[in-house]
């Protein structure tokens, strides 16, 4: 849950990791070959934080001059979609991405809708959160449909919207 927590992290504003325990990610490696795994993605996640400080920035000066929430609710992104307004596990970071946490226990698969209205014409997983091996990376969802999908304990259900191409 930890490493499913610090993918949450990377599209929320602020994130710390708090608590009455050693909360050290290197820590991990002393659980063996699992452990290691989850250091590594971890340290994954961090330094993909950082790929994103600068849509995170202009996000928060949205916050700022017009109180636009950096994380939303589909419905705040897709008004007209009647099925976004039901989802209550995905929200928007910002206006170009979507995210779908795992929040499960051990789960590696999710049910994903993907929404449809303002001008995404696609959806497609966002390469940086995708893992080595870019399980479902090349792939593009249609507004409007739900799929399941695997997420590995190394990958983050994170996809772009694809918006119709200017002339």
């Amino acid at each position: 849950m930890l490493v499913r927590w610090f993918q949450f992290g990377l599209t929320s504003p602020i994130f710390r990791q708090h608590g009455s325990r050693v909360v050290e990610p290197w820590t991990l490696q002393q659980y063996g070959a699992s452990g290691e795994l989850a250091y590594e993605t971890v340290v994954k996640f961090i330094k993909l934080r950082y790929t994103l400080r600068n849509y995170t920035m202009t996000l928060m000066e949205d916050v700022a001059a017009k109180g636009t929430p950096v994380n939303r609710p589909l419905s705040f992104e897709f008004p007209s979609d009647a099925a976004a307004w039901a989802v209550t596990d995905q929200f928007m970071f910002g206006p170009r991405y979507m995210t779908a946490p795992v929040y499960h226990l051990g789960a590696r698969a999710r049910s994903v809708y993907f929404p449809t209205g303002s001008d995404c014409v696609a959806w497609k997983r966002w390469a940086p959160a995708a893992g080595s091996n870019g399980t479902e990376g090349s792939r593009s969802f249609h507004p409007g449909t739900t799929v399941t999908l695997t997420v590995p304990l190394d990958e983050l259900a994170m996809f772009e919207c694809m918006p119709m191409p200017t002339l």
